[in-house]
């Protein structure tokens, strides 16, 4: 499961921040969200990010 945590009806630079519950959750989420969007794993506390070539990274 993951949640998208957004602020008003648009997404102005498709900049997205997640929530999953496990690691194994960042395989689900989308890949062609903008460069710089984060994900926060509820599981160990890990925060990743997205990269240029569409890659989780963890920061």
């Amino acid at each position: 499961m993951y949640n998208i945590i957004r602020q008003g009806d648009t997404d102005q630079n498709n900049i997205l921040q997640y929530c999953c519950d496990t690691r194994e959750d960042l395989a689900k989420l989308p890949t062609e969200d903008g460069a710089g969007s984060t994900c926060i794993v509820i599981e160990d506390s890990s925060v990743h990010m997205l990269d240029s070539e569409g890659q989780w990274k963890e920061i």
